[in-house]
């Protein structure tokens, strides 16, 4: 793992900004199109803006895939996990795919997403990381004990109240029972050379699929 210190927040983003757009540029050099994950809620907001004016990555030929997602909630609900993506990245319509969940049809949605992540693993992921390491919702049995890219993992009710302790939720009926989360094989998969950079402590961005020295 590669150490990067950063002067506040500021440099941070930049830093982060810079290492994402070299990585799409050096990746799309020799591949059509690009698939990324990333994570919702505070922790890329401020990424985001620089996503939002930069005109040195063609969005078009990105794939965005969502890092987790609640069960049982269309995008544009207000307890969304896309909700937050859609509200801050202004471009979200350029990009080549956004790729969410819906209310309804969430299980053909995984199972297509597993698919298509199979055939084509991700390219690189902008995950959050805990203070007790997980990402996503993925400190669950079920998303450990599996070779897919996302699977459902259920909240206990400590959980679920912990949200709302968060201030995630207005209180705990608002909390969904059930979550989707990305694995801990699909990053395991998306290369063998994996980049892992800790710009902060609590943002990594992990770039697959590209060769480093």
């Amino acid at each position: 793992m590669k150490f990067i210190k950063c002067c506040g927040k500021e440099d941070l983003n930049y830093t982060l900004a810079s290492i994402f757009i070299n990585d799409v540029n050096d990746y799309l050099i020799h591949n059509d199109y690009l698939n990324i994950g990333i994570a919702t809620g505070n922790t890329f907001i401020d990424f985001m803006q620089y996503l939002n004016n930069c005109k040195k990555i063609p969005l078009n030929k990105i794939n965005l895939f969502m890092v987790d997602e609640y069960v049982g909630v269309d995008p544009d609900d207000i307890r969304s996990c896309a909700i937050d993506l859609m509200n801050e990245l202004k471009c979200i319509n350029q990009f080549r795919n956004f790729y969410t969940f819906n209310k309804e049809s969430y299980l053909s949605q995984i199972e297509d997403y597993n698919k298509i992540l199979s055939d084509h693993p991700f390219d690189i992921l902008l995950l959050g990381i805990g203070n007790d390491g997980h990402f996503g919702f993925n400190n669950y049995p079920e998303t450990i004990k599996t070779t897919d890219s996302y699977k459902i993992i259920e909240f206990s009710e400590i959980e679920r109240q912990q949200q709302v302790c968060l201030g995630w939720f207005e209180d705990i009926n608002n909390v969904p029972k059930k979550g989707i989360s990305i694995t801990e094989y699909s990053v395991i998969k998306s290369s063998p050379k994996l980049k892992s950079l800790r710009i902060s402590w609590n943002i990594f961005i992990l770039c697959s699929r590209i060769s480093f020295l």
